[in-house]
């Protein structure tokens, strides 16, 4: 289907706001990266594709000028707190629970007294 003019005219104005922030050209470039980046912390290819783009909403609304320096990490490292979030929410909105195992947190129940007092003594 051939782009109708209000596609036309979005798609050039996503280009020149990216040909100007080097983490907006990045986000673009990686786009299908960070939506697998995302499914893969989250369970989900839908809730993959809701956090890219509310990476890309959190991107373009910044005020501060991008550094250009190592734009992709910086992309990245901003995607991995936007997914964090989502998970402590996810967490938060269940009433408690643990997060998911993939993560690699543990919980508060999951370290017993004699644990936590055998690493005092061992100091």
């Amino acid at each position: 289907m051939p782009p109708v003019d209000g596609d036309a005219g979005l798609r050039d104005r996503r280009e020149d706001i990216a040909g100007a922030d080097p983490l907006l050209a990045a986000y673009q470039h990686k786009r299908a990266n960070l939506v697998r980046f995302f499914a893969g912390r989250m369970g989900s290819r839908a809730r993959g594709e809701d956090l890219a783009r509310d990476l890309y909403l959190k991107l373009s609304a910044r005020e501060e000028e991008p550094d250009g320096r190592a734009p992709v990490a910086q992309l990245y490292r901003i995607a991995n707190v936007v997914a964090v979030r989502a998970l402590t929410l996810r967490l938060h909105s269940s009433g408690g629970g643990n997060l998911p195992a993939e993560v690699g947190f543990r919980g508060v129940g999951d370290v017993s007294d004699s644990t936590v007092q055998g690493q005092a003594g061992s100091r």
